[in-house]
C-alpha cells in the first residue's frame, strides 16, 4: 500500500473519530462527566483554556483543540457543546487535510534522504543512521508540538 493510500485512510479515520467525539459533546457527555470529580476537574481545565475565545473565534478553538496529542479528544468533546456542526466539520476537514499533506511531504523528503544516505553508507552504519533519523524526527515532533501548543495557549487565554 502506497503512502498516498495510507494517508487517505488516516484522513478518513481522523474525520470519523473527530466527528464521533464532537457528537459525544453534542449529546452532553461532558454534563455527565462533570458529576464525577475527575470529569469536573477535566472540564474546568479545558473550559479555562477555551472560554475566552470560544464564541468569537471558532477556528482557533478547533485548531487549539486538535494540537495536543492527549487533549484533542477532550477538547473536541468540549467544542461539541459550543460550536455549530457545519463550522466544526469544515474547519476539522481543512485541518486534517493540511495535516495529511504535511505528513506526505515529510515522509517523501524522509524517504528521499534515507535512500540517498543508504546508497553512500553500508553495513551497521545503515541501522545507526535509520535509528538516529527516527529519533531526531521524534524529538522534533515533540518540541514542535509543545512550542505551538504553548504559543496558542498563551495567545488565546
Amino acid at each position: 500500500m502506497g503512502v498516498f493510500k495510507i494517508l487517505l485512510v488516516i484522513f478518513l479515520v481522523l474525520i470519523v473519530f473527530d466527528n464521533f467525539y464532537f457528537y459525544l459533546g453534542k449529546v452532553g457527555i461532558m454534563k455527565y462527566l462533570r458529576k464525577f470529580k475527575i470529569g469536573n476537574k477535566m472540564y474546568k481545565k479545558v473550559h479555562r483554556k477555551f472560554k475566552k475565545f470560544i464564541n468569537s473565534n471558532n477556528y482557533s478553538a478547533v485548531i487549539l483543540a486538535k494540537l495536543p496529542h492527549g487533549g484533542a479528544i477532550v477538547g473536541i468533546i468540549y467544542l461539541g457543546e459550543y460550536i455549530n456542526y457545519k463550522k466544526f466539520f469544515l474547519i476539522n476537514t481543512l485541518i486534517n487535510f493540511v495535516y495529511c499533506v504535511a505528513i506526505w511531504i515529510l515522509v517523501t523528503l524522509f524517504e528521499i534522504s534515507i535512500r540517498t544516505a543508504l546508497r553512500a553508507i553500508t553495513g551497521v552504519q545503515n541501522l545507526i543512521l535509520v535509528a538516529l533519523a527516527i529519533f531526531t524526527f521524534f524529538i522534533i515532533d515533540r518540541i514542535f508540538d509543545r512550542k505551538i501548543t504553548r504559543y496558542l495557549t498563551k495567545k488565546f487565554s
